[in-house]
């Protein structure tokens, strides 16, 4: 078993003051550990409490990041979003469409970018060609919440597992990983194309006529990057930032935070930006709320499991 981050995260917590641990950090904190056979590789993560959303004067800060200060229990979260091979064998193995590809959908397909780069509902498009080239290691996109939904209990019936989605406030918690600045790399917006995977010069080369904001830097891909492409945050987690906004189990509401995940809601909770976003939209507080049934080219999914059903996983692993 290898246990990595106790030491840094009290370094993390006297630093930046972002984190205030509850009690010691859990002894199994920062063990790494697949969810299963051929489940995702993840990350346990310690409890503590973290402020969730923005300062008045953050820079690209949107009325919905009131601050406020959140309990988070141990938990584990997937070291990358969620791939095209693992929806792929999803899909094959229940013959499940998704609703991008659904006739009987409101409207198929889903939203993104036409040939002038402006943005709207595109009929065509779904998780298996979303417009751009995409390989098995890509992160997959197109998918709904729902679609999320029925892959998690395909896996979970499968696995034995509770694997679920995170809320808002894990997954900022995690993109933080200790940090208090606008993003985990400081105040430059334009310093982030070493680590993520935003808005910038690549996808203006890709797309001519794009019509949306952009950061100066390159970071070497115009659309979604494959897994592993960038180096892992403080907490050992890749593409936290950038690359696709994530689907989470929090309904939307004014201000981020501790909302009731369970109960049905008209909007869910997308936190992270993506590789269609500026950095100033994909800041560690950046947010944005869909009904369930959206789906978008930048839109995708990370994986997050409860601490003690992660240190049990642990647990059974370690024993001979």
């Amino acid at each position: 078993m290898r246990v990595v981050l106790s030491g840094l995260i009290l370094v993390c917590g006297a630093a930046f003051g972002a984190w205030v641990w509850i009690g010691q950090p859990e002894p199994l904190a920062g063990a790494e550990f697949r969810a299963g056979e051929a489940g995702p590789l993840m990350r346990l993560l310690p409890g503590g409490r973290i402020t969730v959303g923005s300062p008045e004067d953050e820079i690209g800060r949107q009325p919905s990041e009131a601050q406020s200060t959140v309990k988070i229990a141990p938990f584990a979260l997937a070291v990358d979003e969620l791939s095209v091979a693992e929806f792929s064998a999803f899909v094959e193995a229940r013959g499940y469409i998704s609703e991008a590809e659904r006739s009987d959908a409101q409207r198929a397909g889903c939203f993104g970018p036409d040939a002038n780069g402006r943005f709207g509902w595109q009929a065509s498009l779904n998780w298996r060609d979303p417009g751009f080239p995409q390989t098995p290691m890509h992160p997959v996109v197109c998918i709904s919440w729902n679609d999320v939904m029925a892959y998690l209990d395909w896996r979970n019936a499968r696995q034995q597992a509770a694997l679920r989605l995170p809320t808002e406030a894990e997954l900022e918690f995690a993109i933080r990983a200790g940090s208090r600045s606008p993003w985990p790399w400081g105040e430059d917006p334009d310093a982030g194309c070493a680590s993520s995977n935003y808005a910038d010069a690549a996808l203006l080369g890709a797309q001519p006529g794009w019509a949306y904001p952009l950061a100066v830097c390159h970071d070497g891909h115009a659309y979604t990057a494959p897994l592993g492409s960038y180096p892992a945050n403080a907490l050992g987690l890749r593409d936290t930032l950038g690359n696709v906004w994530e689907w989470t189990a929090s309904c939307w509401r004014d201000g981020p935070g501790d909302a009731e995940p369970a109960r049905p809601c008209e909007s869910r909770v997308m936190r992270g930006g993506a590789w269609a976003y500026a950095p100033e939209r994909s800041r560690s507080a950046s947010r944005g709320g869909h009904a369930p049934d959206f789906r978008s080219v930048y839109a995708g999914a990370r994986l997050a499991l409860d601490g003690q059903a992660a240190q049990a996983l642990i647990g059974s692993r370690d024993r001979p």
